[in-house]
């Protein structure tokens, strides 16, 4: 599976609300980082922050442009999640790295306050870096 297929098999996974499926395509040492917060250092440290989330009802990445360069994938895109009831549209941007398959790095980039306004609530993932 190429780099550009991971992420794409990634984003698919999100759409059916498959978490278990996006963690199978992760790195067990992925780094993973909101780039307003620190770093998470592995699958378990994601798994907890991604569980402070409100229960997810719906999740749809609007991929607008995805690109791939040996191992690295760029991509641009609109996420709309809802919930609790609530949708939550925040645009963003994510630069993932690929080796055998599997995610070792994660950086996404939005603006943290768009998402926690329409939350009505602090990210889950803590403090600000």
């Amino acid at each position: 599976m190429s780099p550009l297929q991971c992420v794409q098999k990634i984003y698919d996974a999100f759409r059916r609300l498959d978490i278990e499926g996006v963690y199978a395509l992760l790195d067990d040492d992925v780094v993973y980082q909101n780039m307003a917060q620190e770093p998470l250092h592995g699958k378990q440290a994601l798994r907890k922050m991604w569980s402070g989330f409100d229960h997810i009802d719906k999740l749809d990445l609007k991929i607008h442009h995805m690109l791939a360069a040996g191992d690295v994938v760029l991509n641009e895109r609109l996420d709309h999640l809802v919930l609790a009831g609530r949708d939550v549209y925040i645009p963003m941007a994510a630069a993932f790295v690929v080796k055998n398959g599997k995610v070792t790095s994660w950086r996404e980039y939005y603006d943290m306050r768009t998402m926690e306004l329409q939350m009505g609530k602090p990210h889950p993932g803590g403090k600000p870096a």
